[in-house]
Order: C-alpha cells, then sequence, then structure tokens
C-alpha cells in the first residue's frame, strides 16, 4: 500500500520509504525529510515552467500527458 503526505507533514515511524517526487528539490528543503529524492517522477522542466508562467492553468498541469 503507498499513501501520500506532504513534505512539512509529521513523520510517523509506520511512514517508511519516504520518496520526494519532484523535479526540483526546494532549496531550505531539509534532507532529513525524505529518503529518496527521484526527479524523474515529478513534472518535466517544460511543463513545470509553462505553469510556473501562467501559460497553462493548474487543470492542465495536473493531467497526464
Amino acid at each position: 500500500m503507498s499513501e501520500t503526505k506532504s513534505v512539512p507533514s509529521a513523520i510517523e515511524p509506520g511512514d517508511g520509504l519516504r520518496i520526494l517526487a519532484t523535479r526540483f528539490r526546494g532549496r531550505r528543503l531539509p534532507t532529513d525529510r525524505y529518503d529518496v529524492w527521484m526527479a524523474n517522477l515529478g513534472p518535466s522542466e517544460k511543463r513545470l515552467k509553462s505553469v510556473l508562467a501562467g501559460k497553462i492553468a493548474w487543470q492542465g498541469f495536473s493531467k497526464p500527458q
């Protein structure tokens, strides 16, 4: 079974392996908040830049390509 949590949520003993699935790791994100960083699971750099620039809406961003 897998479960999703946000990075700032409390770390609990039964959490298991915590995977950070984002293209870019935040500058102030401490490495003790996750076990493995898998950038390839996050959105492509092109798609991420498009949503940040306002070229596509969140609805279009959150749908698989």
